[in-house]
């Protein structure tokens, strides 16, 4: 019984002192990934079943990211903790498993210490005005005087409900220091010739993504 399976994998997971181990969650994932959640949710499975998926999901993602920031590939590792970031969010926000809450606060603050570390100061950040956005859980049309009834961020049958812009005025482009993008990098014309060497002293002394 799925349900059943995925209660003990997060029991597993709270359990465990081998989190720090790159193959336990590339292995957890696979396991994770071989369930089907099953279309009836009378006991909430789609959304424990997401909150599993999203933590192995997270965990391997930061394995590969800080794979790509030991080779060298500084922005694509970046942009990918802007991305573990989100979905880290999403799962402090829907805290399916309470017991794995420290799980999740853990590579949280995790993803926070390697982006202060990054050399990147100035950001891009658009100003824009939302005309009509719809919602990712219904298609549902949301506007300052509509709404569809799926709040932002929840968790639904397995599902977040976000928002797609899909029509907005562009007002103009400010360079900040805190943008709500990070992936927004005010690079100089031509060649990254920024410092990492602050970047590098961390990494080249860590043999674990942990």
């Amino acid at each position: 019984m799925i349900e059943g399976d995925l209660d003990q994998i997060a029991e597993g997971i709270a359990k465990t002192r081998r989190a720090g181990n790159e193959k336990y969650w590339r292995d957890l994932a696979a396991k994770v990934t071989a369930l089907t959640a099953d279309s009836e949710d009378s006991d909430g499975v789609q959304d424990r079943y997401w909150f599993l998926r999203t933590l192995t999901d997270v965990y391997n993602r930061y394995v590969t990211c800080f794979s790509d920031i030991k080779s060298g590939k500084f922005y694509d590792a970046w942009c990918e903790l802007e991305r573990i970031e989100i979905a880290a969010a999403d799962l402090t926000t829907n805290m399916v498993y309470p017991m794995l809450r420290k799980r999740v606060a853990y590579i949280a603050r995790t993803i926070a210490k390697w982006q202060i570390l990054f050399p990147y100061a100035v950001l891009l950040s658009p100003e824009y005005v939302a005309r009509r956005s719809e919602c990712t859980i219904c298609g549902g049309t949301n506007t300052p005087w509509t709404f569809c009834g799926h709040e932002r961020g929840k968790l639904y049958r397995g599902k977040v409900a976000h928002r797609r812009i899909v029509e907005a005025e562009l007002l103009g482009i400010s360079f900040v220091t805190t943008p709500v993008q990070k992936y927004s990098v005010a690079f100089a014309k031509g060649e990254d010739k920024l410092n990492y060497g602050v970047l590098k002293f961390v990494v080249d002394r860590l043999v674990s993504p942990f």
